[in-house]
């Protein structure tokens, strides 16, 4: 069970799973759209039926507001502590925070980036991690876990709310790019992401729990997993 505290943190108020309204997480039984900054991302987002429930992932909220959706996403979910730690390196963060604060697109945040001192509206606690191979193969009730990038830990929520459909958009996991041009310093071209086998081990456990993965774009986790194209 998850701790009332964090190791980083005095208590767990805005915890998204006992402080958000029931309106605020994605309805049971429908989809939930899941975006992420890939390449390709920038190439599906207008296949995103208007309306949908979407949650933005990391620097992905910016295809948001560059494409002038008429409707908001209906979450900013980030877990990386790095992006206020290095600002320099991540020149998008204080932007997309920006943005989402005067649009009132609710901020999600992990424990361990909330504990840097951001304000957020809602918190989410990220272990026993996927990453841990001693950990629980399932999701654990209430949590979020961590490993396999956002979008592993992304897919967790609509498993965890009943939807009936998860539904990636530019969660490539593979090669250096991001849907603005820019390259991650970690990755070459046509690369793996590193932390691929956690986030297939995380998809498995939100397919378990009774989640049908779909993707509108091309996304090397089908090479693990059963995931439908539409």
């Amino acid at each position: 069970m998850r701790p009332e505290v964090s190791p980083d943190t005095a208590e767990f108020a805005r915890d998204l799973f006992r402080a958000a309204p029931d309106e605020l997480l994605p309805p049971a039984g429908g989809d939930c759209y899941i975006l992420g900054s890939g390449p390709k991302g920038a190439v599906g987002w207008h296949r995103i039926p208007a309306g949908a429930y979407l949650l933005a992932l990391n620097k992905a909220i910016m295809i948001a507001f560059q494409q002038r959706w008429p409707w908001k996403p209906a979450m900013w979910l980030c877990a990386t502590p790095e992006y206020l730690r290095h600002p320099e390196k991540y020149p998008w963060w204080a932007e997309a925070n920006r943005l989402c604060r005067e649009h009132a697109i609710p901020r999600v945040f992990s424990w361990q980036l909330a504990a840097q001192g951001i304000e957020c509206e809602y918190t989410f606690y990220t272990c026993p991690s996927f990453g841990d191979k001693h950990a629980p193969d399932d999701l654990v009730p209430g949590v979020m876990r961590s490993g396999g990038t956002i979008a592993g830990v992304a897919g967790q929520l609509p498993a965890h709310c009943g939807c009936a459909r998860g539904i990636l958009d530019g969660v490539d996991m593979i090669g250096r790019g991001y849907f603005d041009g820019s390259l991650s310093e970690r990755r070459q071209d046509g690369q793996l992401f590193s932390e691929i086998e956690v986030a297939v081990r995380s998809f498995k456990a939100c397919q378990r729990a009774g989640l049908q993965l779909c993707t509108l774009t091309e996304t090397a986790l089908s090479n693990y997993l059963e995931i439908e194209r539409v």
